[in-house]
């Protein structure tokens, strides 16, 4: 929970869920991911892909050949495309563990493509697999939310990298309203600043 001044646009508390009372700041950096339960949005129109995790137990001959490895599937087909790629893990156990990039659009949900993640997955282990079908494990599939996220490219085009960095790393509660004194140094920012350029950051604000 948040608290805003909506006359100078300053964030001004923060109210944790686990914590008695509310945190006054003047200057807040937010090292968070953003995500549609977050109350902000960053500039920009760049698509973010966002993942599903698609776990199944499987059992086949030649599964220890391939425990504990990391398989990464990106067919020539499906660069550029809404699911451009996956990866894949069995663990010893010989759980599978399969995760799948999807283009977060607008109106688009995870399960929307549950069908399609599973239709992917198996069709790429039966080239390693071979044999296995989907008819045959899709009552012990379970899906969730996938932690990884990528993005697609940056919203200028140039050869500098310079001009590929907003220079903005303020975080907005619409398109136009930006929060003034909080600075974002999350997973979704753009400016590739190091260590010491956010130990920098730190000090000016001092």
């Amino acid at each position: 929970c948040w608290m805003e001044s909506r006359a100078s646009n300053n964030l001004c508390g923060w109210l944790y869920l686990y914590l008695d009372g509310v945190i006054n700041f003047e200057h807040l950096y937010y090292f968070g991911r953003l995500t549609h339960k977050t109350p902000f949005v960053r500039p920009g129109n760049e698509v973010q892909f966002n993942s599903i995790v698609m776990e199944c137990p499987l059992h086949h001959d030649f599964i220890n050949f391939f425990k504990n490895k990391r398989i990464l599937i990106s067919e020539n087909d499906r660069l550029g495309t809404d699911f451009p790629h996956w990866e894949l893990e069995i663990d010893e156990t010989g759980l599978l563990r399969a995760i799948y990039s999807f283009a977060n659009y607008e109106g688009t949900k995870p399960s929307f493509y549950y069908k399609k993640v599973a239709e992917d997955v198996f069709r790429s282990l039966a080239q390693i697999l071979p044999g296995i079908k989907l008819d045959d494990w899709s009552g012990q599939l379970k899906f969730k939310d996938g932690a990884d996220f990528w993005v697609e490219s940056l919203t200028h085009k140039s050869a500098k990298l310079g001009d590929y960095i907003h220079k903005d790393d303020g975080l907005y509660i619409d398109s136009k309203t930006k929060v003034k004194n909080i600075v974002y140094c999350g997973p979704n920012r753009t400016r590739t600043l190091g260590l010491y350029s956010y130990t920098l950051d730190l000090i000016d604000s001092i």
